[in-house]
């Protein structure tokens, strides 16, 4: 018996690095390929002002790296991501290449943009919960808040939504007053 189910195969890095350049954010996600539009003002206002912030606290400190997007992160063989921003702590620096990250970061933020909203409450959190980021933020412009969930034992553990300040989990001594952010 023969099925006419069409059998997809799973993208990898290499199909990725495939993709032409069109202005557009392009990912992996479990093999899927997932294409997102350019971030609108409130998205680029809040990903400066946090930037700004981290590199102040983090790499001023010498406690870790702090990249922009576009930058890519392979997560594994079939998810490349290209996070908002990004922390990596120094007994993590060799995952960072020429070309990226390889493995996952220390803390991984993603902004939330009507573009991009379900994808990164949905297949994001999901993908960087089984890849083993340690720590991931969602920004939510609109509501001033940063939803903090660490990884627990294969998944997320939500310590709740932030507006005002932020521990964070991966660098305990680090603590980000965010009313600049707003």
């Amino acid at each position: 018996m023969t099925s006419n189910r069409a059998v997809t195969a799973k993208l990898s890095y290499r199909d990725y690095c495939l993709i032409p350049a069109d202005g557009l954010r392009h990912e992996i996600l479990d093999g899927e390929h997932v294409v997102a539009p350019s971030p609108g003002t409130a998205h680029q206002r809040t990903l400066a002002r946090l930037l700004r912030a981290l590199q102040c606290y983090v790499e001023d400190r010498g406690l870790g790296e702090v990249f922009v997007a576009p930058y890519d992160v392979v997560l594994g063989p079939h998810d490349i991501v290209q996070p908002d921003l990004l922390v990596v702590v120094p007994a993590h620096a060799d995952r960072i290449h020429d070309d990226g990250v390889h493995g996952a970061p220390d803390l991984v933020i993603e902004i939330l943009s009507p573009g991009t909203r379900a994808t990164d409450l949905g297949r994001k959190r999901e993908r960087y919960a089984e890849c083993g980021v340690p720590e991931y933020w969602i920004v939510d412009p609109s509501a001033r808040t940063i939803r903090q969930l660490a990884h627990v034992g294969g998944t997320y553990e939500d310590r709740g939504d932030h507006p005002d300040r932020i521990q964070l989990a991966v660098l305990p001594e680090v603590v980000l007053e965010l009313a600049p952010v707003w």
